[in-house]
């Protein structure tokens, strides 16, 4: 799906973790961390790390496969705590710097449980007014693209603060009953006009991510 490029700085170590409470309504947001990548040709090794405590941090592992267009394959390899000192390690080795882009969010609904694409149709706009709404009240981004695909229901919103903006597409995401059937991705410059889209919602994400 391609989109209005507007010049602006990416930030790419600014992360946020999200998760959702075993089926309760609570949903947490405000879990910062850094994402730094390794990378082998179109293949992308990835570790998200969070503060834990004092002394240590909680590190989440994943390897991104980009070689198709489009069709990210995402694998959860594992979760880690570890001392903090071995941060410096881990830095030197991760140490692949994206192209700076826009701040892209690839919000999708998944086809499942509806009966015909015209339902699923309808979910996507009213779900896309709501978030893009929210976001420009908020002055947080606003909406680039939205159609329906192999892969469902799919949005795209341009955002100037990452953490905040899915703050309030998952907010708006549960308040319809939807944070269950979606995928959110974000996306990452290899050049100027060549990206791909690294699923961050859910957290543990392992799978396709179909973005066309």
């Amino acid at each position: 799906m391609k989109t209005k490029m507007i010049p602006t700085l990416f930030v790419v170590i600014t992360f946020l973790a999200i998760c959702v409470s075993g089926g309760s309504n609570n949903m947490e947001f405000n879990r910062e961390g850094k994402t730094l990548f390794k990378r082998e040709g179109n293949v992308f090794n990835v570790i998200r790390i969070y503060e834990h405590n004092e002394y240590q941090n909680r590190i989440l592992k994943y390897v991104l496969d980009a070689n198709v267009p489009e069709s990210l394959s995402q694998k959860f390899i594992n979760e880690e705590i570890i001392n903090k000192k071995q941060n410096e390690n881990i830095v030197k080795e991760f140490n692949w710097k994206q192209f700076k882009g826009n701040n892209v969010v690839f919000v999708q609904i998944q086809p499942i449980g509806f009966k015909t694409e015209m339902e699923l149709l309808n979910v996507r706009q009213e779900i896309e007014d709501r978030i893009g709404k929210r976001l420009t009240k908020s002055k947080l981004g606003e909406w680039l693209a939205g159609d329906l695909g192999p892969g469902g229901g799919n949005m795209l919103f341009e955002v100037n603060d990452m953490e905040k903006a899915i703050e309030n597409v998952l907010e708006t995401l549960h308040q319809n009953k939807l944070e269950n059937k979606a995928i959110i991705g974000r996306r990452i410059y290899r050049e100027k006009d060549d990206w791909f889209y690294e699923v961050i919602y859910p957290e543990k994400y392992s799978g396709k991510f179909d973005t066309r």
